[in-house]
C-alpha cells in the first residue's frame, strides 16, 4: 500500500509521492531532525523477502555509499521499519534528461557540459569498482548545480534488468511509462555484450554514454526499432546516422568521440571514462576558443601595474600588447590568506603560477598545521580554498591551466580549478612534477627513475632507468619543454647537473653542472629561445636565468642573476608570459617543544636556532642535538632540569646525528672535517678525547641512528654512489653487516627485546616504515621475516620502551602511533592512528612511556615570508 502524506518512516515524514514502479515507490519527505527535504526510496514488505530484489536494494545502498562526487546523487541514510526497507537520498530539483530531451536536442555547449559531468561521475564509479549498467536519460537529473547520475542498483542478470526497469531512484518518474516502454527504454542504451548476456564492465557504461550523448546532440535515439527484436538487431549490427548529417555544425571530433563510444567491440571503445572525459574537455575548450577567436588572434600579456597596493598585493592588468618585453619590470608581494601561513621556505613549494600568469595556487596552513591549496587571481586579493586538498604540497599546473596536480598522503592527485573534488592519479610521494598538453605527467620518486603516468590516472611506468653503473640518483623532478616531448631533470649520473632527455628515451644528454636546485624553463614572451631558471645556494641563494634553445637542447649564453636570497629548493615559479614568483630565504629557526599524546603543547625547552634531531638520554634527563651556526654544525647537550645548554664539539665542519650509548655515557656521531668523513665516538660529559670508529670514503656518510639494547651493535645509514643502505656495525670487533635492502633504507632502530629492527625503506618513491628480524650475523633467527608498519608514508620511526608501540612522522608531519604484538617468532603490527598534527615538524623523540613527545618544529616567524611577484621579469635581465 502506498504511503500517505504525514506517515513517519523512521525520522522522516512523507510529504508526497514522486513515482512508482515494479520494485517500489519514491517519496518526497522531510527529515525532522535536520529539517531538510529528502527523497526516500521504499522497498515494500512484499518484495523485501525476495532475495533477488533484496540483493539489488542492498547493492544500491552499498554502491552509492562508496561514491562521493558532485555529479552523483548522495545517499544520506538507510533503514528498516515495520518490514519496509528504505534508502534516504538527496532530493534533487530539476528535470530528468529524458524530460528535457522530449523538447529536442540540447545546445552544443550544454550537451558538452552535461556530458563532461556524467563522464566525471562514471569515472568515480568505475574507479570504485562499480559499473552502472543502466545509464540512460531517465537516470540523469539536470539541476542548477549540474547533472546528477542516479540509480546504481541494477543487477547483472538480464532478468534483473527487465524486472528493475520500472523504478530508478529518481525523485520523479514519468507517470505513464508502461512496462513495455521501460523495457525498450532500457534496451535502447544497452551494449551488444549486455544483450548477449556477457559480463558488463566499464566499457559497457561507455557504450550507453555514447548513446545518451548522441541523443543529447541530435534529439534522436542512436538505435530504434519497431519491436524488441528489431531494436536489438539495430544495436548489434547497425550504425546510427552520423551526427554531422543531422547537425552539420557539430564538431567532427565530437562525432568521432561518439562513434568510438558506440563501437560494437568493447576493445574498440574508449577504455576508461577518464580518457573520455579528457577528450570531451578538449572539444569543449576548442569550442569555447572558436567562439571568441578573432581573425588575427591575440595573446594576453602583461601591460602594467596599477599604482595601488592593497593588503597582500597589487592589482595589475592583462591586455593585448605588441611586445611584452617593452613593458617595465614591476614587483609586488602576495601574503598568505587570512588566518594561514606559508610553510617554511625551502621545505615545500609555496606557490605555483598558472601558465597564463593570471592565477596562482598557494600552499597555506592554518594555525593547527592543516595545509590546504588556495587559488587566487594574481590581480586581486580574493583567495578561495580548493576543497579536498588537505595536507597538499608541491602543486603544478596543467598546460591549459584547467588543472592543478599536487602531492598528498603519498598520492599524486589533481583538482579542477573550476570546482569538484580531487581526482587520484597514482600512488607516489613526490616533490613536484610536470604535465604536457597530451596528458602525460612526469615525476621522479626519491632514488627512483623518471616516471610517466597519464594525468587522468593510471600506473606509472619508467621513462628513463637510472644509470646503475654510475650510481645515478635523480636529484630534482623533471620539467617539460614546450614541445611536450623533451624534458629536463637534475641527475648525478656524471656529476650533479641538468640533463636534457626525451619521452621515447632516445635523447639523454648532460648539459651543465648544477647542484641542489631544481630547474625550469621560461619561454620568451617576445618570441624566440627562452631561459633556464635555477638557484645557486652557495652564491647567496641567487636566482639565475640562462639562455636556452629548447629545440636544439642547448644553452646559448651565460647565466644572468635575477634575484638574491632564495632557498635551494622549489620556492619559485614562472608563467609562459613573463610572470615570476618566488620567496626569499630566511635562516630556518626551530624550537624543541613538548607535546602530550593528544597534541596539547606542554612547553618549550632550550633556545631556538637551526637545531637538528633531538635525542633523549636513557635516563631522560638530557637531550643531545646538533646546532648549525655560521656554516658549522656542532654537538650540544640540553640539561632538561636546568633548561641549560652546553656545547660539546668546537671544530669547524659538521658534527651531527648524535646517538646515545645504552648506558648514556658516550655519544656516537657523524663528522665532516675538511675532506674527511668520519664516524666518531666521545664521552657524553665532554671529558676525554674523541675516537674514530669508521673513516669513510670521500663523499660518503655513515650516519648513526641507534645502538642495540645489549650495546653490541650500532645501526648506520650509509650513503654514497647514489644509494643509501642500512648497515649494522659491531661495536665489539668492527664487523659490518649490510642489510638485504640496499637502496634508500635508513632510520634503523632496535626493539627493546633485541629481536626486531625498525627502519624506513623507499617503496615506489616514498619512505615507508618496516620491521624485520635481525640478520643472522647479528643474532637473528634463521627464518627471516619483514612486515610493513606504515601504508601512507612514514619516517623516523621510534619504539616505545616496552616494545608495544611504534611512533613515526607521516608525510603530512602528523605524529602517528601503531600498536604491535610480538613473540619469539611472530610480529603483528596494528593499524596506524594519528595522535596529533604538528606544524611542519622536522624530527622528534618520545619518552619511555610514550606519553610525551619532544618535537623539533619551525618557529612561526619563519613562515611569514611573503611571495614576491615580478611582472615582466625579463626586464630584470637588463639591470
Amino acid at each position: 500500500m502506498p504511503l500517505s502524506a504525514g506517515t513517519r518512516v523512521g525520522p522522516y515524514e512523507i510529504q508526497s509521492a514522486l513515482g512508482a514502479g515494479g520494485m517500489g515507490e519514491v517519496y518526497k519527505a522531510r527529515d525532522t531532525r535536520l529539517d531538510r527535504t529528502v527523497a526516500i526510496k521504499v522497498l515494500p514488505a512484499r518484495l523485501a523477502g525476495d532475495p533477488q530484489f533484496r540483493e539489488r536494494f542492498d547493492r544500491e545502498a552499498r554502491a552509492i555509499s562508496a561514491l562521493e562526487d558532485p555529479h552523483i546523487c548522495a545517499l544520506y541514510d538507510v533503514g528498516e521499519q515495520d518490514g519496509i526497507s528504505f534508502l534516504v537520498m538527496q532530493y534533487l530539483e530539476g528535470e530528468t534528461l529524458q524530460e528535457r530531451l522530449a523538447k529536442g536536442a540540447l545546445p552544443l555547449d550544454q550537451a558538452l557540459r552535461t556530458a563532461i559531468e556524467i563522464a566525471s561521475a562514471l569515472d568515480k564509479a568505475h574507479r570504485a569498482g562499480i559499473v552502472h549498467r543502466d545509464l540512460k536519460p531517465g537516470n540523469i537529473m539536470l539541476t542548477k548545480a549540474g547533472a546528477k547520475l542516479l540509480d546504481f542498483g541494477l543487477a547483472k542478470s538480464m532478468s534483473s534488468v527487465v524486472a528493475g526497469a520500472g523504478l530508478s531512484m529518481l525523485p520523479t518518474t514519468p507517470p505513464n511509462l508502461t512496462a513495455q516502454g521501460a523495457l525498450l527504454g532500457t534496451f535502447q542504451y544497452m551494449a551488444p555484450e549486455q544483450l548477449e548476456g556477457q559480463e558488463a564492465d566499464a566499457r559497457t557504461d561507455i557504450f550507453a554514454f555514447g548513446a545518451v550523448l548522441y541523443e543529447m546532440l541530435t534529439g534522436k535515439k542512436a538505435f530504434e526499432g519497431k519491436s524488441q527484436a528489431s531494436l536489438i538487431g539495430a544495436i548489434m549490427h547497425a550504425e546510427p546516422t552520423p551526427i554531422a548529417t543531422l547537425k552539420p555544425l557539430t564538431p567532427a571530433t565530437l562525432d568521432r568521440i561518439v562513434r568510438t563510444c558506440l563501437a560494437k567491440d568493447p576493445d574498440e571503445r574508449w577504455q576508461s571514462a577518464r580518457d573520455l572525459q579528457r577528450e570531451l574537455r578538449w572539444v569543449a575548450d576548442g569550442t569555447a576558443r572558436s567562439e571568441t577567436r578573432r581573425p588575427l588572434g591575440w595573446i594576453p600579456v602583461v601591460a602594467g601595474v596599477l599604482a595601488l597596493v592593497v593588503g597582500a598585493g597589487a592589482a595589475w592588468l592583462l591586455k593585448p600588447a605588441p611586445q611584452a618585453a617593452a613593458q617595465p619590470l614591476m614587483e609586488f608581494e602576495i601574503s598568505p590568506p587570512e588566518g594561514t601561513s606559508f610553510g617554511p621556505v625551502g621545505i615545500r613549494a609555496s606557490a605555483a603560477v598558472s601558465p597564463d600568469g593570471r592565477q596562482v595556487v598557494l600552499v597555506a596552513g592554518a594555525k593547527d598545521g592543516k595545509r590546504m591549496l588556495w587559488l587566487r587571481p594574481v590581480a586581486s586579493n580574493s583567495p578561495r580554498v580548493l576543497p579536498g586538498t588537505e595536507n597538499a604540497s608541491a602543486p603544478f599546473w596543467s598546460p591549459d591551466g584547467r588543472w592543478v596536480s599536487f602531492a598528498a598522503g603519498g598520492k599524486l592527485k589533481r583538482i579542477g580549478v573550476d570546482g569538484g573534488q580531487p581526482q587520484f592519479i597514482a600512488d607516489a610521494s613526490i616533490a613536484g612534477g610536470t604535465s604536457n598538453a597530451d596528458g602525460v605527467t612526469l615525476f621522479a620518486g626519491v632514488g627512483k627513475p623518471v616516471y610517466r603516468v597519464s594525468a587522468a590516472g593510471g600506473t606509472p611506468a619508467p621513462v628513463l632507468d637510472l644509470d646503475a653503473a654510475r650510481g645515478e640518483l635523480v636529484q630534482a623532478n623533471p620539467v617539460f619543454l614546450p614541445d611536450g616531448n623533451h624534458f629536463l631533470y637534475i641527475s648525478n649520473s656524471r656529476e650533479t647537473g641538468v640533463v636534457f632527455a626525451s619521452l621515447d628515451g632516445k635523447t639523454r644528454r648532460f648539459l651543465f653542472a648544477l647542484a641542489t636546485s631544481p630547474v625550469n624553463y621560461a619561454p620568451n614572451p617576445a618570441g624566440g629561445a627562452g631561459w633556464l631558471l635555477y638557484t645557486i645556494f652557495s652564491d647567496t641563494g641567487r636566482l639565475f636565468a640562462r639562455p636556452f634553445d629548447p629545440i636544439r637542447g642547448e644553452v646559448t649564453g651565460a647565466p644572468v642573476p635575477i634575484a638574491d636570497s632564495l632557498p635551494a629548493g622549489p620556492a619559485w615559479s614562472v608563467s609562459n608570459n613573463g610572470v615570476l614568483m618566488f620567496r626569499h630565504y630566511l635562516p630556518s629557526k626551530t624550537q624543541y617543544t613538548w607535546f602530550s599524546r593528544d597534541g596539547k603543547q606542554l612547553g618549550v625547552v632550550g633556545e631556538s636556532g637551526a637545531l637538528g634531531r633531538p635525542r633523549l638520554s636513557p635516563d631522560e634527563k638530557t637531550v643531545s642535538f646538533s646546532r648549525t651556526s655560521e656554516g658549522n654544525a656542532n654537538l650540544w647537550l640540553l640539561d632538561l632540569a636546568r633548561n641549560a645548554t652546553t656545547r660539546v664539539t668546537f671544530e669547524s665542519g659538521v658534527d651531527s646525528t648524535p646517538v646515545w650509548s645504552v648506558d648514556g655515557r658516550r655519544l656516537f656521531y657523524f663528522s665532516r672535517r675538511s675532506n674527511e668523513f668520519l664516524l666518531l665516538e666521545r664521552p657524553a660529559n665532554g671529558i676525554g678525547a674523541e675516537r674514530i670508529v669508521i673513516k669513510g670514503r670521500p663523499g660518503a656518510t655513515e650516519l648513526p641512528s641507534a645502538v642495540s639494547k645489549d650495546g653490541h651493535w650500532l645501526a648506520l645509514s650509509e650513503s654514497g654512489a647514489g644509494q643509501v643502505r642500512l648497515t649494522l656495525l659491531s661495536l665489539d670487533d668492527g664487523k659490518s653487516v649490510p642489510l638485504t635492502e640496499t637502496t634508500l633504507t635508513s632510520d634503523g632502530s632496535f626493539s627493546p627485546d633485541g629481536r626486531w629492527l625498525l627502519y624506513t625503506l623507499n617503496v615506489s618513491g616514498r619512505a615507508e616504515v618496516f620491521v624485520r628480524t635481525l640478520p643472522k650475523e647479528a643474532g637473528g633467527p634463521a627464518n627471516a621475516g619483514k612486515w610493513q608498519v606504515s601504508f601512507s608514508g612514514g619516517t623516523q620511526p621510534i619504539w616505545r620502551a616496552d616494545g608495544k608501540e611504534i611512533f613515526y612522522l607521516s608525510p603530512e608531519d602528523a605524529l602517528m602511533a601503531v600498536p604491535v604484538e610480538s613473540g619469539d617468532n611472530s610480529f603483528r603490527p596494528g593499524t596506524p592512528a594519528q595522535l596529533f598534527q604538528t606544524r611542519d615538524a622536522s624530527s622528534f623523540d618520545v619518552t619511555a612511556d610514550g606519553q610525551r613527545f619532544l618535537v623539533n618544529q619551525p618557529l612561526s616567524d619563519s613562515w611569514d615570508t611573503p611571495i614576491t611577484v615580478m611582472v615582466n621579469w625579463t626586464a630584470a635581465l637588463k639591470r
